[in-house]
């Protein structure tokens, strides 16, 4: 089997990144069936960035991204509204801890993951992918992970209660 180079797994990642902004960007047809694709698109966005390559930004201030956060709240409200009932859910934040269960929200969810990778991509198209690289993983562990995979949960839910 020929293993990846560094540039293949980013460039893939860069391209799972977009088409998933793509579909939150924007978010159409039938709840049921955005949870769907959403889910499928998560799944592949998490597999694909544990391959991403170790990275260092040329500095810190490159790594941030600026992505306003009126587009964040424009794509939350859309996902929000078109989730309806299905948007909330309960979560235990640390799993590892005993706590108590919070309310969480998919459209906080969806929205995040999309700002963190938008991020990302801003930078990886601008040319300055070391950056990029560094940006999905550091927020895959620090940010966007967890809202993934409270998410993929919380699809799952949905769409199993759907079926019965």
């Amino acid at each position: 089997m020929r293993q990846k180079k560094k540039s293949d797994s980013s460039g893939e990642f860069a391209r799972v990144a977009a088409e998933y902004c793509a579909l939150v960007g924007r978010p159409k047809g039938k709840p049921h069936a955005f949870l769907e694709e959403a889910a499928r698109q998560i799944a592949n966005l998490y597999a694909k960035a544990l391959t991403l390559p170790a990275a260092r930004p040329g500095s810190i201030d490159e790594a941030v991204g600026g992505r306003p956060q009126d587009q964040r709240s424009r794509v939350y409200t859309a996902i929000k509204k078109k989730l309806g009932a299905e948007n909330s859910y309960w979560e235990v934040f640390h799993a590892r801890e005993n706590e108590d269960p919070v309310a969480a929200s998919l459209a906080d969810d969806l929205s995040d993951i999309w700002k963190d990778l938008q991020e990302g991509l801003d930078l990886w198209t601008s040319g300055k992918r070391e950056a990029a690289v560094w940006s999905w993983r550091f927020s895959l562990r620090s940010h966007w992970g967890h809202h993934a995979t409270g998410a993929l949960k919380a699809i799952h839910d949905v769409l199993a209660a759907a079926e019965s």
